[in-house]
């Protein structure tokens, strides 16, 4: 794998001079104008387009890194409401209701112990971390989950990472992957994949510049070993682990800015939110017969929250709960965090379905949402910096931690 130079010999200077153009950028940009409406940062690195391209700290940028790690934080302070993207109005109205389904299969449902990504066997000792990005200051970060936050460790930062916005783990292979949106506004072209070793904490660029436009969010399917992501240009994109083979196989039908992506892998589904339009989808892995990206007939409208009932809806990461089929969301514009069955209930339909319920309301521009099977308990965050977690009830809410523009957020239970 070619050797990728990123930011060497960066000194705490340059990266404060890089701290105000970012925020500069964002609101040039128009962060909170709903044609965009992202949080985004400067140009990747370029990779081979063949096969991961590699870049291991130097002992320049490790020493920054372990100085950021430090007890003296400088870039931790509270960012404005400008740098962040408002996102538009807030209101806590919402058409809730407390619709019921038929508990899943039990073939249907996978042990989230035995789940690669979430974590392993019973009898391994586990530490349950959190993984997250900062799309503005262009960084990745993790901590323990049942923390305070104060064991927070960066793992990447600008220049190796630009606009971070998805973020998934496979504990399989040992790696971390996260989406790149590339520039402040996004839709350039400017995307990119890449992934880091847990073990070295080498970064591979696996999707380079040239390929998806604007990645959001990231998941993997742990029995295919392959990667999907939704790509904000109107695709759902999958490729395998090291980026090889990528296809769009989700394009149009009336999805204008696909954003979440979860998956049920048993099922051989996938839901998908839009961001533009305020709706929910569901299609399956494998592509009909006879079909195409763009005329697959297996694409199914689960959800329309953009109506007079729910105006000002922007539904973004998803986090789906197979034990109970329910699925969970984070809505920037309402400051929201929405669930509802992943079944539509019988006798309903997308556009008139009462089992859309808050679970937590007053967010500040919440982004990611990650759900842990072991404890349930969701984990999100907001652009505002907030980490928090929260009962799947919506009890018991509290704050981790504040720092810089939180984005994707990820959980893995990492043997100890």
């Amino acid at each position: 794998m070619s050797k990728v130079s990123a930011h060497r010999h960066v000194t705490w200077a340059k990266q404060a001079t890089l701290g105000c153009l970012i925020a500069s950028l964002c609101v040039i940009a128009g962060c909170s104008a709903r044609a965009t409406g992202d949080e985004d940062i400067v140009a990747v690195s370029h990779g081979n387009k063949n096969k991961p391209a590699s870049h291991p700290r130097t002992s320049s940028e490790q020493g920054t890194l372990d100085t950021i790690n430090g007890s003296e934080e400088p870039f931790l302070e509270p960012r404005d409401n400008a740098a962040a993207g408002s996102g538009g109005s807030k209101t806590d109205a919402a058409d809730a209701g407390s619709g019921s389904n038929d508990a899943a299969s039990e073939e249907d449902i996978q042990d989230p112990t035995t789940d690669p990504t979430v974590g392993g066997a019973h009898d391994v000792p586990r530490e349950t971390v959190l993984f997250w990005v900062d799309a503005v200051s262009s960084r990745m970060w993790r901590a323990n989950a049942e923390g305070d936050g104060t064991d927070r460790r960066l793992l990447a930062s600008a220049l190796s990472i630009a606009a971070p916005d998805g973020i998934t783990v496979d504990l399989t292979d040992g790696f971390v992957y996260w989406t790149n949106m590339g520039t402040p506004v996004g839709g350039t072209g400017a995307g990119s994949l890449q992934r880091m070793r847990l073990d070295d904490e080498t970064i591979e660029t696996v999707i380079p510049v040239g390929t998806t436009s604007t990645p959001k969010q990231i998941n993997i399917d742990n029995q295919a070993r392959q990667l999907y992501w939704s790509d904000r240009d109107s695709m759902v994109w999958r490729s395998e682990l090291d980026g090889s083979q990528p296809e769009v196989i989700l394009s149009r039908h009336n999805i204008v800015q696909p954003a979440g992506m979860g998956l049920d892998v048993a099922k051989r589904q996938m839901y998908i939110t839009d961001r533009w339009a305020g709706r929910l989808y569901r299609v399956g892995f494998d592509m009909p017969e006879g079909a195409t990206a763009e005329n697959r007939p297996d694409v199914e409208l689960l959800a329309v929250l953009y109506n007079p009932v729910m105006q000002e809806a922007m539904p973004l990461n998803l986090a789906l709960d197979l034990t109970e089929r329910k699925m969970y969301w984070t809505d920037r514009r309402r400051g929201v965090i929405y669930r509802a069955n992943m079944d539509i209930p019988p006798g309903s339909s997308a556009e008139d379905r009462l089992d859309i319920e808050p679970v937590v309301t007053g967010l500040v521009d919440p982004v990611g949402i990650a759900l842990d099977d072991v404890t349930k308990r969701l984990y999100f965050t907001e652009l505002s910096g907030r980490v928090s977690r929260v009962n799947l009830d919506g009890t018991a809410q509290e704050m981790i931690l504040t720092v810089g523009a939180a984005s994707g957020i990820a959980l893995a239970h990492l043997p100890e």
